[in-house]
């Protein structure tokens, strides 16, 4: 059967034509006595790269007290939000992003950042120099990643469930709320 017949869905690899036609995805394993079984291909990015944003999007709010006589920096909270696109695990994309938020905190309160002019990356990306956030630098972090986020260049908006209804932006009704988000009508 070619390559671009076979399907995977829902443990089972499938012909396209005919999904009656299929085995379970370790039937081949079997087959080959246990032993590996490998595969090369290569993509390219396709028309939907014109048609669709492929980037994500987010707002962080962050609440710090500042010590008048000394000077001392503390965050005592960070509310963070999400567009993301499709998650395929909650779980890991909310630690990818409260990690990115910490290591955020460490970069803006604990080291000197050396960017390289040319190249616009970061010069001193080493571990050596960098002062990692302990649980004492780091107050209360709310994050959340909405997968249900659909953009599109030519009518751009975006549901997320958040808190008590569904929100909506651009707003459906032209006006803005203080945190730039209203109600879905």
């Amino acid at each position: 059967m070619p390559a671009k017949e076979v399907e995977i869905s829902d443990g089972w690899l499938q012909r396209r034509s005919d999904p009656t036609q299929r085995e379970s995805v370790s039937a081949p394993i079997t087959r080959a006595g246990g032993h590996a079984i490998e595969a090369r291909a290569s993509a390219r990015p396709g028309k939907e790269r014109k048609q669709y944003a492929m980037h994500a999007f987010g707002a962080v709010f962050a609440e710090v007290h500042v010590d008048p006589d000394l000077g001392e920096i503390r965050v005592h909270r960070i509310v963070a939000s999400y567009g993301v696109g499709r998650l395929l695990n909650r779980k890991t994309a909310h630690s990818q992003l409260k990690g990115g938020i910490i290591w955020g905190i460490g970069m803006a309160l604990h080291e000197k950042t050396e960017l390289d002019p040319v190249t616009g990356r970061v010069a001193n990306a080493n571990l050596a120099e960098y002062h990692v956030p302990v649980n004492a630098d780091v107050g209360t972090i709310d994050a959340g990643a909405y997968g249900t986020c659909r953009l599109r260049w030519t009518s751009c908006w975006t549901e997320a469930r958040s808190g008590p209804g569904w929100l909506r932006w651009p707003p459906s009704n032209g006006k803005m709320s203080p945190t730039g988000l209203v109600p879905a009508t």
